[in-house]
Formats: C-alpha cells, structure tokens, sequence
C-alpha cells in the first residue's frame, strides 16, 4: 500500500510541474504593419520573449532582414493568408527564416549534432 501512495504522489507532482510550466508561458501578440519595421520588430521580439513562450503574428509582415526564430517557443500567424512573411523589394536576403546557427555561420547546431560540408554559406571551405 505504502508504494502506492508513493506513486500516487509522485505522479501529482509531475502533474504539478508540467501543469505549473505551461502556466508561467507568456503569450506575446506582433502585430506587422507592412512596412520595413516588421523585421527589427520581429527579432526584437523573438530576442526577448522566453523558453515556452508563444508569440502570435498577424499582419502582413515586410521583411528587409532575417528574421531567427529561436527554440523552444511556439510561432504561430493567423491563418495561411492573414499572416505573411514577405521579403521587401530590393533587400535580397539569403532567407527569410534561419535557425540561429545558420544565421550566425555556427560549424555546429548542437553539443549532439554537428554540420557537414563547406563551413561557409558561399561553399568556400
């Protein structure tokens, strides 16, 4: 009997964790307003949002720069057509989106994983 309570109490208490986590996430709204604003807008708020954090884009979003999504935060937009993600005329980016490894020209993505090939975007060695 005495495992049981052990394991019940237990079992609570992983609950109350998972539980008590998804409760201190912050839900963070970027409205974009079409404008060559929305990529510093982006990455500021991206910079400064936390781990478990959820940010909601709306708008169309006028991109002149990358924007780095980081890990383990949920990126949601409102729909497949109330929210976009479009490179500014003339800005030329080599992507809209990147992790920041790729943004940032690391040789590896993870103490697990590591990147084969040229360690540079233009495939000089």
């Amino acid at each position: 009997m005495r495992e049981v309570d052990v394991a019940i109490r237990t079992w609570c208490f992983g609950l109350l964790l998972i539980t008590g986590a998804a409760a201190f996430a912050a839900q963070v709204n970027v409205t974009c307003t079409n404008t060559v604003a929305d990529a510093v807008k982006l990455n500021t708020t991206i910079e400064n949002i936390h781990s478990g954090d959820r940010i909601q884009i709306h708008g169309t979003c006028l991109l002149n720069a990358t924007v780095v999504p980081l890990g383990d935060r949920t990126y949601e937009g409102d729909s497949r057509t109330g929210t976009v993600l479009r490179q500014a005329s003339g800005s030329d980016l080599p992507a809209l989106l990147a992790s920041d490894s790729w943004n940032d020209d690391w040789s590896y993505t993870s103490s697990d994983s590591r990147r084969t090939g040229p360690s540079h975007r233009d495939g000089s060695a």
